[in-house]
């Protein structure tokens, strides 16, 4: 990739990275909202869902928009929104204030992914498969950045402080949003966008692939903290764990990238599924703690790959007009997957054990995978990419 392309794709990298820091700070605060502002753990539940319910509708509803021309407007608004949700969480005294907040927080996230996804893969094709995977690794060290820089501000200033200075950060990457590289792709007459996608095997193979994978991560969500405390861990042993198995995923995003393309996304995003799926069986098996962040690094190598092959094969999927709706269905996939696995997850951990419980989020991703390979056999998802942007078949 050229020195000029990474320049004009860094303010995309970062607004990715910034809509993300404002998930990761809430999660971490919860607790904090719970008893400084006396809510019930009801309340803070539908705190949190409500985020991940307008993110779903936003992307599944709004993408195809974007198709349409309007992919850079849509990452601008989506910016405001961001900027409005952190002032809201920084001065909401009560829960339907917090409710609010962080329903336009899912708003504006699933305005920014679609049109950033579409831009990074229109923007420089041949190099489809390292912008993307740099992409996810500028989005993971947001959702790892907010909740360190939440944590730090709420135990030396406050509460509110967190949310006034991402409101800022937000407000200052409103700016340079004003700079964005334009949409160069193909703009999209379908209205039937949606069903058109659906109907692609390629796209129900990287679906599939998706699903498997945010299996993982709404386990992982509901769980690994849970399973580390139960055996004797504190706070800060939770935060190390995340910090270094996230390692891996920042530094090789970009690489795994350019490996889908050039090799075959699905079958990247298999190799990597492959690796995480027995770490996954295994984490309910071991009662040490260094032994289970030996293992979950091992995950994070195949979640490297995975991840970033999940998308680049929908891009390889989808006809060239259609980048943003496939990403956007994606994306809804993602929050849609990762938020409905947790409670149940966290249920089967209270009355069946760990061992069960990551058993079977292990068998549920195993078995999702297999149907993507068998979906995507034969079509533009499987095969290496040499034109990124060709038309599905």
């Amino acid at each position: 990739m050229t020195a000029p392309s990474v320049r004009r794709l860094v303010p995309l990298f970062l607004l990715a990275a910034i809509s993300a820091s404002g998930y990761g700070a809430i999660f971490t605060l919860a607790g904090e909202f719970r008893n400084q502002f006396r809510l019930s753990e009801v309340g803070v539940g539908v705190m949190v869902a409500t985020g991940f319910g307008t993110g779903f509708l936003t992307q599944a509803v709004l993408s195809r928009y974007a198709d349409r021309g309007h992919a850079v407007r849509m990452v601008r608004i989506g910016v405001a929104v961001l900027v409005v949700s952190m002032v809201a969480m920084a001065v909401g005294t009560v829960l339907w204030h917090f409710v609010v907040a962080r329903a336009l927080l899912g708003a504006g996230s699933g305005l920014i992914v679609p049109g950033v996804r579409r831009v990074t893969i229109n923007l420089d094709p041949p190099n489809l498969g390292r912008n993307l995977g740099l992409l996810g690794s500028f989005h993971l060290t947001g959702f790892l950045l907010g909740p360190a820089l939440a944590g730090l501000l709420n135990e030396v200033i406050g509460l509110r402080a967190p949310f006034v200075v991402m409101a800022v950060v937000a407000a200052g990457a409103a700016l340079f949003a004003r700079r964005l590289p334009a949409d160069t792709g193909e703009l999209t007459t379908e209205r039937r966008i949606v069903r058109a996608l659906l109907a692609n095997r390629g796209i129900r193979a990287a679906l599939c692939m998706t699903f498997a994978f945010y299996v993982m991560v709404g386990t992982w969500e509901a769980l690994w903290a849970i399973m580390l405390d139960d055996l004797g861990s504190n706070a800060m042993v939770v935060g190390f764990t995340l910090a270094v198995t996230s390692v891996p995923m920042i530094l090789l995003g970009g690489r795994a990238g350019a490996l889908a393309q050039r090799t075959g996304p699905l079958r990247v995003a298999a190799l990597g599924l492959a690796v995480t799926v027995p770490c996954m069986a295994g984490y309910g098996l071991i009662g040490s703690v260094p032994v289970l962040v030996a293992l979950s690094m091992v995950q994070a190598l195949g979640d490297s790959f995975s991840l970033p092959a999940t998308r680049i094969a929908a891009a390889a999927a989808t006809p060239p007009d259609q980048h943003a709706s496939a990403q956007g269905l994606l994306g809804s996939v993602e929050v849609l997957v990762a938020g409905a696995v947790a409670v149940p997850a966290a249920a089967a951990y209270q009355h069946l054990g760990a061992a069960w419980t990551w058993f079977g989020a292990a068998a549920l991703m195993l078995v999702a995978m297999g149907a993507g390979l068998v979906l995507g056999r034969g079509t533009a998802a499987a095969a290496p990419l040499d034109e990124p942007v060709a038309v599905a078949h």
